[in-house]
């Protein structure tokens, strides 16, 4: 397996190389992708190739469409509700979680 600039892993299979994300769908499904048939990484994570993080949209309208409705990455809310920044938490939370860190660090460095 080889992890490409574009971070999509590419795997050997069958005498070619593929898209792990592609072949993972194809198996799933029990055959061969259409041409215009789109893999999405709910989390954003390209290399992230589990069948729960994988999502088979039927083509590039559709895929779009799911980037518009869910954003990039796709994240649940943070646990108040609004939108998650990162690590599934809101920008205040997240900043709130940073800020502790940054103090639990101070305590140990003394």
């Amino acid at each position: 397996m080889a992890i490409l600039k574009n971070g999509y892993n590419l795997i050997y299979k069958d005498g070619q190389h593929i898209y792990e994300h592609r072949y993972k769908i194809e198996q799933k499904i029990g055959r061969k992708l259409l041409k215009e048939e789109h893999v999405h990484h709910r989390n954003g994570n390209r290399s992230d190739n589990r069948l729960n993080n994988l999502l088979l949209v039927t083509d590039i309208k559709a895929h779009r469409l799911v980037h518009k409705h869910w954003g990039r990455p796709m994240q649940p809310p943070c646990y108040c509700g609004v939108k998650s920044h990162a690590r599934n938490l809101c920008r205040h939370h997240y900043n709130l979680l940073q800020t502790a860190h940054q103090r639990s660090a101070l305590v140990h460095q003394s």
